[in-house]
């Protein structure tokens, strides 16, 4: 009995030694299959994150996540605060938004009022935001390591893990030249404050200039979907700046106006044809609107969709 024993265990060790090897393998190949899942399975659209350091940066991944185009923010320049804070330094709108519990979101809209590109999350990353952007900080913000801290603080960032594991592969894949730097210094000018103290302030009109079609989504672009924008809301000025974000990621604009009655919800109208395009699911998405097949507003304009912003999206400049 004892030698039936030690042959039978002498065979599950073998059998053990031989499945190893196999499960190592079939373990690995689950974790490529995975990662590549995530490498291609993501957005179809640019992916612009803010990076809250001194400075902020702005990093933005094209669609096909080949090249990136960043800006960094000057945290002492005085910039148009969303959710009606009024004019604060970005330094200001980061203490606020601790004080305030905004989880970033008063940073991330904010950013977006000022520069008018379409941002899609945020991330509290100081160690590794000291200085001008280059490829090495990207390097080190979107790291190996990253990805653990990722998932270890949520609370540090909007941003999905599932995205940022498949950002933190896009920047192992890239060259050192797919980063393009946009120098906002010139956009900086200095006024005067109330009681007579010398500000820096950053010029949007100036801000649009120098971005000009760096943050141009090729896809959106491509399509040639023409759209209209209404604000049915009676905060100003909130079709401008919808409109804005439209014009910076390549969308051609026919018209920007205001509507009746007053919505809540944003809403896009247009053919089965024009909705299905990636344009339509675009706005859809950052502007979570509904979508109807019918209306009359917009009409005269030509336009191939339309979009009527409510209260909930201009509850950002209020």
């Amino acid at each position: 009995m004892k030698r039936e024993s030690a042959t039978h265990q002498r065979r599950l060790q073998q059998n053990a030694t031989h499945f190893l090897p196999l499960f190592v393998a079939a373990l690995c190949i689950g974790v490529i299959f995975f990662v590549f899942r995530l490498v291609v399975s993501g957005s179809p659209f640019r992916q612009t994150v803010v990076v809250v350091g001194s400075p902020t940066h702005v990093i933005s991944f094209d669609a096909k996540m080949r090249s990136i185009t960043a800006v960094d923010v000057p945290d002492d320049a005085l910039i148009s605060a969303a959710m009606g804070y009024g004019q604060y330094t970005l330094r200001a709108l980061v203490s606020l938004d601790t004080i305030d519990h905004r989880k970033g979101r008063l940073i991330t809209d904010s950013v977006t009022n000022a520069l008018g590109i379409p941002i899609s999350g945020h991330v509290f990353s100081r160690d590794h935001t000291d200085g001008k952007i280059d490829i090495q900080q990207i390097r080190k913000i979107f790291s190996l390591p990253s990805i653990i801290a990722i998932l270890a603080d949520r609370s540090s960032t909007s941003i999905p893990w599932q995205e940022w594991v498949r950002l933190v592969f896009a920047v192992f894949r890239l060259p050192a030249d797919a980063l393009r730097v946009v120098d906002l210094t010139p956009a900086i000018t200095t006024i005067t404050s109330p009681d007579g103290n010398l500000m820096s302030l950053l010029d949007e009109s100036r801000v649009d200039y120098l971005l000009d079609t760096n943050f141009f989504d090729a896809g959106l672009r491509a399509e040639g979907v023409t759209v209209a924008v209404y604000n049915t809301t009676n905060t100003p000025s909130v079709g401008l700046r919808a409109s804005r974000l439209l014009a910076r990621v390549g969308l051609q604009l026919v018209f920007v106006g205001n509507s009746e009655p007053e919505a809540k919800r944003c809403l896009i109208t247009g053919s089965s044809e024009h909705l299905s395009t990636k344009t339509a699911r675009f706005i859809r998405q950052y502007f979570h609107c509904d979508e109807t097949h019918e209306g009359s507003v917009g009409h005269e304009t030509g336009a191939d969709v339309v979009v009527l912003l409510g209260t909930e999206y201009a509850s950002i400049y209020k």
